[in-house]
């Protein structure tokens, strides 16, 4: 057991918590999401969890740019 286990297994108890919130409502806004995936990159890698906090970002890099081609609005 590493130094980082204790943040890791709170970590994903966050993000599973935060999952199981929005299973409940019909609607998730942008920014929701797109803050969401912001945490899970820049925490995953302070807690060694690199291969997590690259995928984040590769997908707020492209939520972004589908955002952007979609002016907006959702798909």
């Amino acid at each position: 057991m590493d130094r980082y286990d204790k943040y890791r297994q709170h970590f994903l108890k966050n993000i599973r918590k935060r999952l199981e919130e929005w299973e409940t409502v019909e609607e998730i806004a942008h920014q929701d999401v797109y803050r969401l995936l912001h945490s899970i990159a820049g925490t995953a890698a302070m807690i060694g969890m690199d291969d997590i906090g690259n995928y984040a970002r590769k997908l707020m890099e492209q939520w972004g740019e589908d955002e952007q081609k979609n002016g907006g609005q959702k798909k």
